[in-house]
């Protein structure tokens, strides 16, 4: 259960809140604008660019909407306590929520790696071939 408290609501801490909201609001825009030019671009984009691009689109969509999530119902966790009473401010549900967009921002690096290995021909992921040791009548040949 998230404690309310009445003067947690104090003037810097709805200026804080609002702020937070607006942020999210331009990253939502922001990540808007990115999802409609991908669609804009797929006519000239290979198959596999475009995989690419829709797997960095919805993850990077779970990582804005979950980081909007937790600016609207932020809490502090340890002492439990939120500035709006809902089971959407409660610890369980907030660090869910973190955890899923901060495991979505983890496989969009591993999707921009891959594709960065991919257009390199993976000549930094090779490993190098191991040497042979020769041994004649118990010599080692090295």
């Amino acid at each position: 259960m998230v404690v309310y408290n009445e003067n947690v609501m104090s003037s810097p801490v709805v200026a804080w809140w609002v702020f937070l909201c607006v942020i999210a609001t331009v990253n939502i825009a922001a990540w808007s604008l990115a999802a409609r030019n991908l669609g804009r671009r797929q006519a000239v984009m290979s198959v596999e660019a475009q995989a690419a691009c829709r797997i960095q689109i919805a993850l990077s969509a779970v990582y804005v909407f979950g980081c909007a999530f937790r600016s609207v119902f932020p809490v502090y966790d340890i002492p439990r306590l939120g500035l709006f009473d809902t089971w959407l401010s409660s610890v369980a549900v907030g660090r869910s929520v973190a955890t899923v967009a901060e495991l979505c921002f983890v496989a969009q690096w591993a999707v921009v790696l891959h594709a960065t290995a991919t257009s390199a021909d993976g000549r930094t992921m090779r490993p190098r071939p191991a040497r042979r040791k020769r041994i004649v009548d118990g010599v080692d040949d090295s």
